[in-house]
């Protein structure tokens, strides 16, 4: 099962009016050309935290408390042009 709820077939996940999210590794997803990495757990707010970063490395893109949250975060950038 996918983070977002849904079930996962050949380690692809696609949320309702989304873009296909591929699973690379155990907390690493690529969507949309960022790299989603579980950052790790966040002890004071007792959350898990997920960080997106350019395909290139360079520049954290967006943090989130969840994979759905950072995708979101990303469609509304991405869309806003």
């Amino acid at each position: 099962m996918c983070l977002t709820g849904h079930t996962v077939k050949m380690r692809t996940c696609k949320t309702k009016n989304s873009y296909p999210c591929k699973r690379l590794s155990n907390g690493h997803y690529l969507y949309r050309g960022f790299e989603i990495v579980c950052v790790g757990y966040y002890h004071p707010e007792k959350r898990v935290c997920w960080e997106a970063v350019d395909t290139d490395g360079v520049s954290a893109f967006a943090h989130g408390y969840s994979l759905k949250e950072v995708k979101r975060w990303i469609d509304i950038e991405l869309d806003e042009d």
